[in-house]
């Protein structure tokens, strides 16, 4: 027998408040290879008269976004704006999604490992239409190495600029003399 859709706690959201919307995380298992952990997207379809006609949805799976996840990352690790800064290393972070309990629904690295017992910045922000967020882990070695860069950047254009001064003044007073 067909499973009733009109009978789902999704479809029942859907018609009830009218608009689009990101399902909480759930697993599906029947078996097959089809089982796995999900979100799903599901917007009201409406016909000319306002008469609800059904209730589209896609399914993502959560194996689905880690691998885009992934991709992602990897793209901006080989950006040649991203490694500018860095030196020649591959800068080292990982994008992770969440829930609205701080619970991992995606991560692009893994996150029940210490990061090199390093400490960490973390910089997120929600994602629209969902209880969810979207965080970027960067451990703190990598913003030392831009800081320190530039450090030495300042540092040889002070040594630079005092040794043309020390020329510029030993000269000046050599023509005193």
């Amino acid at each position: 027998m067909a499973y009733d859709y009109t009978k789902s706690e999704m479809y029942k959201r859907a018609k009830a408040e009218g608009k689009s919307f990101w399902s909480d995380p759930y697993k599906y298992d029947n078996d097959s290879h089809l089982s796995g952990n999900y979100c799903s997207y599901l917007t009201p379809i409406y016909d000319a008269d306002g008469k609800l006609v059904c209730v589209c949805g896609a399914d993502l799976t959560f194996e689905w976004l880690e691998k885009e996840l992934r991709q992602t990352d990897h793209k901006v690790k080989l950006d040649d704006l991203m490694k500018r800064f860095l030196w020649n290393d591959e800068p080292d972070f990982h994008t992770v999604v969440t829930d609205h309990n701080g619970s991992c629904i995606a991560s692009a690295g893994t996150t029940e490992a210490p990061i090199k017992q390093d400490e960490v910045n973390l910089y997120s922000g929600p994602i629209s239409h969902t209880n969810w967020t979207v965080a970027v882990v960067v451990p703190q070695h990598d913003h030392l190495k831009l800081l320190l860069g530039i450090g030495l950047i300042l540092l040889a254009v002070v040594v630079v600029g005092t040794v043309v001064v020390w020329i510029i003044l030993r000269s000046t007073r050599d023509d005193e003399d």
